[in-house]
């Protein structure tokens, strides 16, 4: 029975996993849809919470309006980087999140 139970309970996470990865493919693909005035798709973060919506851009517009600071932060929130290994400059940043979130850059 324990061991029907560990099988159960593996085939449960295996699902949970590609929920998770289905979310964030779906995101992903409805952003790479859109141009400027299009609203873009918030992929969800490493531990599959929301970000908050005022700190993920809305538009492909807004995107492009992120100041260095607020790419940085996207980037550590995302786990893309570790603080200590940002990119420096804030076209590089921007590639980096642009890919995370399906857009071209």
């Amino acid at each position: 029975m324990e061991q029907r139970i560990a099988q159960k309970e593996r085939q449960f996470d295996q699902i949970k996993k590609q929920i998770e990865f289905n979310r964030i493919a779906i995101a992903r693909a409805m952003n790479l849809r859109g141009g400027p005035p299009v609203r873009l798709y918030p992929i969800p973060l490493p531990n599959g919470d929301e970000l908050p919506a005022d700190q993920f851009p809305a538009t492909h517009l807004d995107f492009y309006g992120l100041t260095d600071q607020a790419l940085r932060n996207l980037i550590v929130r995302y786990e893309l980087a570790s603080p200590d290994s940002v990119p420096e400059t804030t076209k590089a940043k921007r590639k980096i999140l642009a890919e995370h979130i399906g857009i071209s850059c």
